[in-house]
């Protein structure tokens, strides 16, 4: 791959899913764009929800793959450590009905970029992709032309952009910020669309998306910080992608200084070298849903199992109990870590 790292969009694919080839990349913005064979067939899996994830309807989620080779250095801002990886944000949609191969129509839009503003780019893709799917491929060029009237990232900036009939008003973070402040009002006319204002680029819901954890924030919060290895099993890429991107961001304002991936797949190229059980696990966090995985990372010494219902608080279990439980494995919080600080 390959683009202007000052881009706010490097590509957006659409993703089918094909009853004879499976997925495949059937469209790309820009068309100039290209892919290694490697990096097309990471993004054709990330793109799809595990078939036993069972999500039906809209489903909104990120991944994060390496790229097959470096770019130019970027400005020093809050993500320049972020220059070997490509942030992909994707809106699912499976709709069922009898016309349709399979009984279900599959495709997925996905927006992939350098930068990591989760919120940001969770909120354009739910902008964009619902337009797509109602009004085919114009809605991505007239985003497409909107991102190239957008003024260059800048750190410590503050943007008001239009996007589709719509107003994002946002700041950019800057290593100088110590707290991320409300965005700078811009004065408008009265007429104009009143603008959606993100407080943050970056987070998501932290709180709703550790609750189930919360009594063990500490526990975790130390993990991290040691960055030991971590693997989140999940119903679905959106319940492992929340999780992983909020367990990354307990350490703020310290940067997290390992690889994560918030959704990961037995077809990606890297999996032999994370299941592999002739040397320590890697020092990577893991969002997974394939109960293969359950297998596959029997040896991790950090595994979360989340329950279907997101509200249902996890308690802490042996290992022991998950490497001799089912292939889908019971939910829980399951280490032998023992923390440094104890919790009153």
């Amino acid at each position: 791959m390959s683009e202007n790292p000052q881009h706010w969009v490097a590509a957006v694919a659409i993703v089918n899913f094909d009853l004879e080839l499976g997925q495949s990349i059937e469209h790309v913005e820009p068309a100039s764009f290209s892919f290694t064979e490697q990096e097309r067939l990471n993004i054709c899996y990330l793109a799809f929800p595990d078939s036993n994830s069972g999500c039906s309807g809209d489903t909104c989620y990120h991944f994060r793959i390496r790229k097959e080779y470096n770019v130019s250095k970027e400005r020093d801002d809050v993500t320049s450590r972020d220059s070997h990886f490509y942030y992909g944000y994707v809106f699912f949609r499976q709709t069922k009905g009898e016309q349709f191969k399979r009984g279900y129509f599959q495709k997925s839009f996905v927006l992939l970029t350098r930068k990591p503003y989760i919120n940001l780019y969770s909120n354009i893709v739910q902008i964009i992709a619902p337009q797509f799917f109602e009004s085919g491929r114009v809605a991505i060029e007239v985003g497409m032309h909107n991102f190239t009237c957008w003024e260059p990232i800048f750190p410590g900036k503050s943007y008001q952009v239009p996007l589709l009939g719509q107003v994002l008003s946002f700041q950019i973070p800057s290593v100088k910020d110590k707290i991320q402040n409300k965005p700078k009002e811009f004065p408008g006319h009265v007429m104009a669309p009143k603008p959606v204002v993100l407080r943050s680029i970056m987070e998501h819901d932290v709180y709703s998306t550790i609750r189930p954890l919360l009594p063990h924030i500490g526990v975790l919060w130390e993990l991290v910080l040691l960055s030991e290895p971590i693997v989140v099993f999940g119903p679905s890429p959106s319940a492992t992608s929340s999780l992983v991107q909020t367990l990354v961001s307990l350490t703020a304002p310290l940067r997290y200084a390992n690889d994560y991936r918030p959704y990961f797949t037995i077809h990606d190229s890297e999996f032999q070298e994370f299941t592999s059980k002739t040397h320590a696990p890697s020092r990577i966090i893991l969002g997974v849903t394939n109960p293969y995985f359950n297998k596959a990372l029997q040896h991790w010494p950090n595994v979360i199992i989340l329950d279907s219902d997101p509200d249902k608080t996890l308690k802490i279990l042996n290992p022991k109990e998950h490497s001799s439980s089912s292939l889908r494995g019971k939910p829980g919080f399951y280490t032998r870590y023992k923390p440094f600080l104890k919790q009153r």
